[in-house]
């Protein structure tokens, strides 16, 4: 049991690692270009296997993004 738990311990680790590039897209930021700002969210989230992002540009929801490991 505590070899399984071993195993499962460093396959999430391996895996948080491998998500944390795409961590730096989680937050805000505002872009100005001709005088209008845009407000661009991100809220990105580790869900099990996956990492999710949901955009909202201006308050509106745009695009929702599923990153899926490979193998």
């Amino acid at each position: 049991m505590l070899a399984t738990a071993l195993v499962v311990a460093a396959t999430v680790q391996s895996m948080t690692g491998a998500y944390a590039p795409l961590e730096l897209y989680d937050g805000g930021w505002k872009a100005t270009r001709d005088g209008k700002t845009t407000t661009i969210i991100n809220v990105c989230r580790r869900t099990g296997r996956f990492f999710v992002c949901e955009q909202t540009v201006n308050g509106a929801g745009q695009s929702l993004v599923i990153f899926v490991p490979l193998g």
